[in-house]
């Protein structure tokens, strides 16, 4: 009869699975249109991993005795003239030719007639890669060499061991089977591999045994390490080679231990974290599970890429209870991709891209309950001037920011960094998005659900004091109820040392609030606020140089001012073609202010029951021009110029419609009006 070695091998691989798989039971407990949850996907994934573990156990068994007594028969020559030399071999045996100068002799023969007598003949199979079987060989490193440059599938089918270092060559695939592992010891490690994983590295994988060697020879081994288990690790793991993966399959996770030491070269330059990528360019993390709950050493990070590691990728991984940053970006960590994480729990930042580092697209993740900000893009590192690295270049979009309660922190941060783009992202119960000495930068179509406010600042903690400039926040949607703290503490977007900002399209719905739409301090100048509307909410501005508010709808029925300049000189101010809608006032009021180029025209007041619609008091008019405005179902004085002011005739108020008494008689020219 003959024998053929890939024959038996693919029906054991083909009948064993079938044996296993009739007591196999797997129940799906999701209804029709239902996602399952983390606990049943848990669930199930565990299920699924202690069934398909018995098949391995059963198939590795059976295989390794089908190996010891197949491949223990096999013979091997290097010539076809070395085989056709020995014929001492009984009918039927198998022997492979490998190097014989006729390429196609290199193959399978099948030996006939008895020993001592007959001949070879070539298979009429194609020639298959062989398996040798590595515990034949006294190690791992013999084995390896024993195969030459034949392309061949060496079998570890029990623990071997590795002392020095062994590079395996790109034609040796590696089959592990029953309880085969290597041992590495004094200077062994493995590399070359395709792929590893932790159990061939000796690694029990349940999540109470440490792991953490096994892991990271796994990741030295290949440039695709694959976490299929609960590996618990009390060190650092650490990825120092280009084009590196990590992965996983079905619930491979991490578990720090208690305590964790970090990667020996960053001790005491940066905290101890899950995974360090250090200096290595295109690495690939996917779909990893970290959890720190356990873990008692402050500020250690999930994973975090250090020091010019470029082209990084970190996705589909879940990240919870992180004592630092779940994911951080950090020192010159350029053209990052961080999409589609799910991160709870973080003690610092859910996802840190910092200092010197640009170009990066931060894309739907889910991020909830961390204690400082969810997502930040900080270009600094320290309090100095000479700290400030800023980042450039970075796309926030589709991610979902969330506290189960509303807590005080920031959910979106641009910390000195310039051409940043935060778009279509969701936000609750944190404060919202802050901009501290950021430029050139976008936050719009954004949603806010029970946040606080948007806020640019100018860049704190330095003695420059850097401006904001050039921030654009379009076409927001906030619905916002009343603050726990103070209601005026700060507005809904609060414009606060910014050099050229346009806020536009935003929609602002407030229950029950008081508070302040926009608000700005004497430090902001070339502004523009258009088309905006606000439901329940007033518009608030102190003094500000080259400022458009056009074309929005204001609605608030609280008594709050809409719009008031309290302290300092203002210039080049236009209000124009905006409606304003209930108990609404606008205050001009500083007896040490001069108002110079206001154009003041073509607004709409409705249903104004405070005591005066605008009021002019204690200013200086300078080139005033108040016209075409309409006040109508007014209670009291829809417009009011107190005697107070001191005005030229380079001012005028004209063709201005009012229900009610006009309180005036100054020099300005007043032309048109009905009051």
């Amino acid at each position: 009869m003959k024998r053929y070695v890939g024959i038996l091998l693919v029906w054991t691989f083909c009948v064993f699975p079938m044996l296993s798989q009739a007591a196999t039971s797997i129940t799906t407990r999701a209804g029709v249109g239902r996602s399952l949850t983390w606990t049943e996907m848990d669930g199930n994934f565990s299920n699924l991993r202690t069934a398909i573990d018995t098949n391995s156990a059963n198939l590795g068994a059976s295989l390794a005795t089908l190996l010891q007594s197949q491949t223990a028969g096999t013979l091997g020559y290097q010539t076809v003239a070395a085989m056709n030399a020995d014929l001492a071999h009984p009918a039927n045996t198998i022997a492979l030719v490998t190097n014989d100068p006729t390429s196609t002799n290199n193959t399978y023969w099948i030996k006939l007639g008895a020993s001592g007598t007959g001949s070879w003949q070539k298979s009429s199979q194609p020639a298959a890669i062989p398996l040798v079987n590595a515990s034949l060989y006294a190690d791992f490193a013999t084995a390896v060499s024993a195969q030459g440059t034949t392309m061949t599938t060496l079998v570890v089918s029990a623990s071997m061991p590795v002392t020095t270092a062994v590079s395996v060559p790109t034609t040796i695939n590696l089959m592990f089977v029953g309880t085969g592992s290597l041992s590495l010891s004094g200077s062994g490690a493995v590399t070359g591999l395709k792929e590893s994983r932790p159990e061939w590295f000796g690694a029990v994988g349940n999540g109470i045994a440490d792991d953490a060697a096994a892991v990271q020879n796994a990741i030295n081994a290949s440039r695709r390490a694959v976490l299929s288990k609960n590996y618990l690790h009390s060190k650092t793991l650490y990825i120092i080679n280009d084009y590196q993966e990590v992965v996983t399959e079905g619930t491979g996770m991490l578990t720090s231990a208690t305590t964790l030491t970090g990667y020996t070269p960053l001790i005491g330059v940066v905290f101890p974290s899950s995974i360090v990528v250090y200096q290595a360019n295109y690495v690939k993390i996917i779909g990893i599970r970290i959890d720190q709950t356990q873990l008692t050493t402050a500020n250690c990070d999930g994973v975090l890429f250090y020091k010019n590691s470029t082209n990084g990728i970190i996705s589909h991984s879940r990240i919870v209870s992180s004592k630092g940053n779940a994911i951080h970006f950090y020192d010159g960590c350029n053209d990052a991709q961080i999409s589609k994480n799910y991160i709870i729990g973080s003690t610092l930042d859910g996802i840190l891209f910092q200092a010197r580092s640009y170009r990066a697209v931060i894309s739907d993740n889910i991020v909830r309950n961390n204690a400082i900000v969810p997502i930040e893009i900080e270009g600094r590192i320290g309090t100095a001037d000479t700290d400030l690295q800023p980042c450039t270049d970075v796309v926030v979009t589709g991610n979902v920011i969330s506290n189960d309660t509303f807590y005080g922190n920031q959910g979106i941060m641009i910390d000195w960094s310039s051409g940043v783009v935060v778009s279509g992202n969701t936000l609750k119960n944190v404060l919202g998005v802050q901009c501290i000495g950021a430029s050139n930068t976008s936050i719009s179509h954004n949603t806010f659900e029970e946040c606080w406010n948007l806020a640019v600042f100018s860049a704190e903690g330095f003695t420059s004091q850097v401006t904001s400039k050039n921030i654009v926040v379009d076409a927001n949607v906030f619905n916002l109820s009343a603050y726990p703290g103070s209601p005026r503490w700060n507005g809904v977007i609060t414009l606060d040392a910014v050099d050229g900002a346009t806020v536009s399209n935003n929609t602002m719905k407030i229950a029950n609030l008081t508070g302040i739409a926009i608000r700005r301090t004497a430090t902001a100048q070339n502004i523009a606020v258009r088309n905006n509307t606000t439901v329940g909410i007033p518009l608030f501005v102190s003094t500000a140089n080259n400022m458009v508010i056009s074309g929005n709808t204001i609605q608030s029925p609280f008594g709050a001012p809409i719009l008031t300049f309290p302290t300092g000189n203002l210039s080049n101010l236009v209000f124009t073609d905006n409606t304003i809608d209930q108990n609404n006032t606008i205050s001009f009021n500083n007896a040490a202010s001069t108002i110079t180029n206001l154009n003041f025209s073509r607004n709409t007041f409705k249903a104004l029951s405070q005591a005066v619609g605008v009021f002019f008091q204690n200013v200086t008019l300078v080139r005033a021009t108040v016209s075409n405005n309409i006040f109508y179902d007014t209670a009291y004085t829809p417009l009011h110029f107190d005697v107070s002011i001191t005005a030229g005739a380079d001012s005028i108020v004209s063709n201005n419609i009012a229900k009610g008494a006009w309180l005036g008689g100054k020099a300005f020219t007043n032309v048109g009006n009905y009051f």
